[in-house]
């Protein structure tokens, strides 16, 4: 039973059950993404099969939210997939509506939404149960039109697990993603949840003032895919522009991420070893020594000749040397 709201507990569920007449076993869970869903027992497979066909898509009784049933995958395994470039226009319903009209095992759907404004931030994950239809969905839904737009799709990785001073292995190359143009409200674990698509995210860090983000992939190869694929998207109503970073972050103890990184100069470009030529001083131009003249008085020609040829005398010494 999935999308539940926070409030809807185990002795909730078993009440709802109970007024329906079904005795039923409830355990709660939430998602990697997310989202609250339960495992109802039955007593009987016949009861669950009915249960499912008379309630799935129906009200809850006393809520506006709909029943969203589906049988357990027995492995505990779902599988998910992310959407992204969503409309406004898109909720939880329309998303996941979109997909069940194709494929039978999609579950639930989840647009994630700013908390400030409740608007959505352009993206979402659609879980499913069958991992066949999961992978049909991938290449089928790419740039189908869902609401107003036409969204792009891909496999939904849950996020890595990192530990500050691990030392992560693999070939000593950029895996850092820089972003710029970022909406001052997005928090790391949006980006975590939109990036997490192209591979395992081992640190995020977000710059405010400067509205920028850092993602350090595992592999430089799902930095390259993030790049391509991302840059120009839109994200919480805001253009990405992505690049290499310069460096990978620093998750070592007591050092901060990237706290001295900032935008290239035509200076930091050139090689180590470069050294600019400096200017020449400017000559010292000797100024002449002038009797004092009463400035109320009109200036003599002898004065002017005088002032000239003092000038005269001191260009030809600075041209001279």
């Amino acid at each position: 039973m999935g999308e539940l709201d926070p409030w809807m507990d185990d002795n909730y569920l078993r009440q709802l059950w109970w007024s329906m007449g079904q005795e039923v076993t409830c355990r709660i869970s939430i998602d990697k993404y997310g989202g609250t869903y339960a495992f109802i027992d039955f007593t009987t497979h016949e009861a669950a099969s009915k249960s499912l066909i008379s309630f799935n898509g129906t009200q809850i009784p006393n809520t506006n939210k709909i029943f969203k049933l589906n049988w357990s995958n027995r492995d505990g395994n779902d599988y998910c997939i992310f959407v992204g470039d969503l409309g406004a226009d898109v909720d939880d319903n329309i998303l996941l509506a979109a997909f069940q009209s194709r494929y039978k095992s999609a579950a639930s759907a989840k647009v994630m939404v700013d908390p400030a404004t409740g608007f959505s931030r352009g993206f979402g994950f659609v879980k499913f149960f069958d991992e066949g239809e999961q992978q049909r969905s991938l290449e089928e839904m790419q740039g189908v039109y869902v609401g107003a737009s036409r969204i792009r799709v891909s496999v939904a990785r849950p996020r890595a697990k990192f530990e500050m001073g691990t030392v992560v292995n693999g070939p000593e190359e950029i895996t850092t993603v820089f972003v710029g143009g970022l909406n001052n409200t997005i928090t790391e674990e949006e980006l975590r949840a939109y990036f997490g698509a192209y591979g395992s995210i081992i640190a995020v860090k977000i710059i405010p003032l400067k509205n920028i983000a850092f993602i350090q992939y595992e592999k430089r190869v799902s930095a390259e895919r993030a790049i391509a694929e991302l840059n120009g998207s839109h994200l919480g109503g805001a253009k990405l522009r992505l690049s290499f970073g310069r460096t990978q972050l620093n998750m070592g103890p007591g050092v901060h991420y990237l706290s001295s990184y900032q935008p290239q100069t035509q200076s930091a470009m050139l090689p180590p070893t470069s050294v600019m030529p400096q200017p020449p001083p400017p000559p010292v131009i000797p100024q002449p020594t002038l009797d004092l003249v009463d400035p109320m008085k009109p200036v003599s020609i002898e004065q002017e000749n005088k002032v000239y040829l003092l000038m005269q005398e001191s260009m030809e010494q600075v041209w001279t040397v």
